[in-house]
């Protein structure tokens, strides 16, 4: 994982680039439009992309809780965790083993969503070696050594 800076507004498609080792830039925004959600248009590319992105909720009052119950049982993953700046904005940041990895803005998560959860999201690389995009490459051979020394499943 990388770290990456961005604007904001431009979180979740840095949160998603910091993951995969890319730079931001070369990910299209994700901007909501034609009613087609954020989520939703990420959702489309990373499938186009081979990569599925798997979403889950947290109800819990506080970002330590919120970090530690996404992080505990998936160490050494990645995670996406949304939740609300100080200013009460919508914002996205990277989680690893219990720590914020990657914040791109700086801004910071105070609180849940205004439905009052946490929205933690994961991407999973789906292809098979021969299938992946060269830039994919390194990174599922990574994953492919870490498994064989115990590191997964």
């Amino acid at each position: 994982m990388i770290a990456v800076e961005a604007k904001p507004g431009e979180c979740f498609r840095a949160c998603i680039a910091a993951i995969l080792d890319l730079n931001p830039e070369w990910l299209p925004e994700f901007l909501a439009a034609d009613g087609v959600s954020q989520t939703q248009a990420a959702k489309a590319w990373l499938s186009e992309n081979g990569i599925t992105l798997a979403e889950w909720w947290l109800k819990t009052d506080t970002v330590d809780d919120a970090i530690f119950a996404a992080t505990a049982p998936n160490p050494g993953v990645p995670i996406i965790l949304g939740g609300r700046t100080g200013d009460g904005i919508g914002h996205a940041v990277v989680v690893l083993d219990g720590l914020v990895a990657c914040d791109p803005t700086r801004a910071g998560i105070a609180g849940p969503l205004s439905n009052g959860s946490f929205r933690c999201i994961v991407l999973a690389i789906g292809l098979a070696p021969s299938r992946l995009p060269p830039f994919y490459g390194d990174a599922f051979e990574i994953m492919k050594a870490a498994a064989s020394e115990g590191g997964g499943s």
